[in-house]
């Protein structure tokens, strides 16, 4: 009867390797029932009735490649393309993500000391803006991010971590705009197979992180 709806929320992943090692597709899509509170938020309270709901759906397509130099060196060269669709929301609007992506990293030869390199530019565009939840959840949004995260193996159990950056972001709210170096550095303490402890201070944006 009328009292009776249904509230979806369902999701799927699928990675595809059209080349063996050599070229893959990640593919993900979600349909969700999620809720509009007072402050114009989207959150996933299981407890709503459907009034004060919005429906939110995404997809996501991303071709990589992926290869190897030896046991010295893997990469990884991505391109991620990500809309967002949300239905009777006034806080919230359809977009989409651009996100090109270039990784390299240590292999299996380094063993005491390793690290990550890695450049990625991202580009969104919501039609509305909005504060969180649903659209790309930013509005509009320009990043670039180049880093090196470097991993050194003390013992067996312990290692220091950190990452060395530099980040542009450009919003459409030009007050929350930031530029310049990021750091952070610690370490990761692992002394058994179910604990983990990892501790990182640094700086971004001129700013404790």
């Amino acid at each position: 009867d009328s009292s009776f709806k249904l509230r979806p929320n369902s999701r799927g992943v699928a990675t595809i390797e059209m080349l063996e090692d050599l070229a893959f597709v990640e593919l993900a899509g979600a349909i969700t029932r999620e809720r509009d509170d007072d402050r114009n938020r989207l959150g996933g309270s299981p407890g709503t009735g459907l009034r004060d709901t919005r429906t939110t759906a995404f997809w996501s397509a991303e071709p990589s490649l992926r290869g190897r130099l030896g046991r010295s060196l893997e990469g990884n060269l991505a391109y991620r393309r990500t809309n967002y669709y949300v239905s009777g929301s006034p806080t919230a609007g359809d977009g989409f993500n651009n996100r090109f992506s270039a990784e390299m990293r240590t292999g299996e030869r380094f063993q005491r000391i390793s690290a990550v390199a890695l450049a990625e530019k991202e580009r969104g565009r919501s039609e509305k803006r909005t504060l969180g939840g649903a659209g790309s959840g930013r509005g509009n949004i320009d990043r670039e991010l180049i880093s090196l995260q470097p991993r050194v193996q003390v013992i067996r159990q312990f290692a220091l971590i950190g990452l060395i950056g530099y980040e542009d972001v450009r919003t459409i709210t030009r007050s929350l705009d930031s530029e310049g170096l990021i750091w952070r550095a610690g370490f990761d303490w692992r002394p058994g197979p179910r604990t983990s402890l990892t501790v990182q201070y640094g700086r971004r944006y001129e700013r404790d992180n």
